[in-house]
């Protein structure tokens, strides 16, 4: 096992190595070898070779090292007692000023043996027995002012000149060039898919550019679309020591628009849950309605959840949307770029003699 240890850090076969006495090495200089190793063979290689190896791999110490050299984000806590793998889950996971929401934009195309089931999409001869208001509105789509300036993307001109605000076509040519597939909605659990249920679009039709450098965006339809995301702080990196005792802000946020030419309906619930997933916290914008012709333009919805109480072990981030004038594709509410994110003040960059003492005393305070 030490050979072919020596040989994977060399490079070559352990035929082609030449027996190497590491063991024979004080063991400061066998740590700081230890500690350019890759995650995977440190865990599933070097713990197996001694006991030695067992013991540099396990400090806390060796983690921290690992990390200020690699530039993860070390939040500023001070625990009277370090938590087994402390430093370890934050150089794996790097859990504090990231997006710990994953697909914010329905681009992330999830394991082919894990494409999510969307529940059946609602009808639109069964959403229209439920929606009472369809026939007092005049009609399924109203004739759009002259004033307005349809997308050429989203809408067609009639025989006589003027735009209609009818669905943009969607042969097969089209859906290609402009949305993704859609069972892009990985890490999501898809909970309402109503009317003609969700849609990830490339660009945003029928609105103005998302402000961020990625332009896809999710697309909700006629009747209620809402889908979730549970996310595991302490399997992301954070320990529960930390949540109970520091509560860090956790920062939540989302970008949600209309298109020009329909009203639509928006919201986001975001909720802390304990260990067992049962809420303790709660963020609620409540329904957020754009009229017709005022949408377009994309806002952003912030909060921060600081002084909660204690038990916070998930968050729920869960969004929903649907157009306000019952139209047939993909006229409801669209959002992007969602993000949840532990805010911790990071400590300072330290000299390397310094790691080194705080690698000596925490080593020794563990196993003394």
């Amino acid at each position: 096992m030490r050979k072919f240890f020596v040989s994977r850090l060399m490079g070559r076969s352990a035929e082609d190595v030449d027996p190497f006495p590491i063991l024979e090495l004080p063991e400061q200089l066998v740590e700081y070898v230890l500690s350019f190793v890759s995650t995977d063979d440190l865990v599933k290689s070097c713990r197996l070779v001694c006991v030695q190896f067992q013991r540099i791999v396990d400090r806390n110490g060796f983690w921290k090292i690992k990390c200020e050299r690699d530039g993860k984000v070390i939040p500023s806590f001070h625990l009277d007692s370090l938590p087994a793998n402390y430093y370890r889950a934050i150089y794996v996971s790097n859990p504090y000023g990231r997006n710990l929401l994953r697909n914010g934009h329905g681009d992330e195309k999830g394991p082919d043996n894990e494409a999510p089931q969307l529940p059946s999409k609602t009808t639109k001869a069964v959403a229209e027995r439920d929606c009472s208001d369809v026939e007092s509105s005049g009609g399924e789509h109203d004739e759009m002012p002259q004033a307005a300036k349809p997308d050429p993307a989203s809408a067609a001109s009639s025989s006589d000149g003027e735009p209609e605000s009818e669905p943009p076509s969607e042969d097969e040519d089209y859906y290609e060039d402009n949305f993704f597939r859609r069972d892009m909605f990985a890490h999501w659990q898809v909970t309402q898919n109503h009317g003609d249920g969700w849609r990830v679009e490339k660009t945003p039709a029928g609105a103005d550019p998302l402000p961020l450098a990625n332009q896809s965006c999710f697309a909700t339809s006629y009747g209620e679309c809402s889908k979730e995301q549970v996310i595991s702080l302490v399997k992301e990196g954070v320990v529960p020591e930390v949540l109970d005792i520091f509560k860090p802000a956790i920062e939540v946020s989302e970008w949600y628009a209309g298109r020009f030419d329909c009203g639509c309906m928006y919201r986001l619930i975001v909720e802390l849950l304990d260990v067992a997933k049962k809420p303790v916290a709660t963020f609620d914008t409540g329904e957020l309605v754009t009229p017709q012709w005022a949408g377009r333009q994309w806002q952003q919805v912030r909060h921060t959840f600081d002084d909660y109480p204690k038990g916070v072990r998930y968050v729920r981030f869960a969004h929903l949307g649907t157009d306000t004038q019952f139209w047939a594709g993909h006229y409801g509410a669209k959002m992007a770029g969602g993000m949840v994110r532990i805010a911790a003040e990071q400590t300072n960059p330290t000299s390397t003699a310094a790691s080194r003492e705080t690698v000596d005393k925490t080593s020794g305070a563990q196993h003394s």
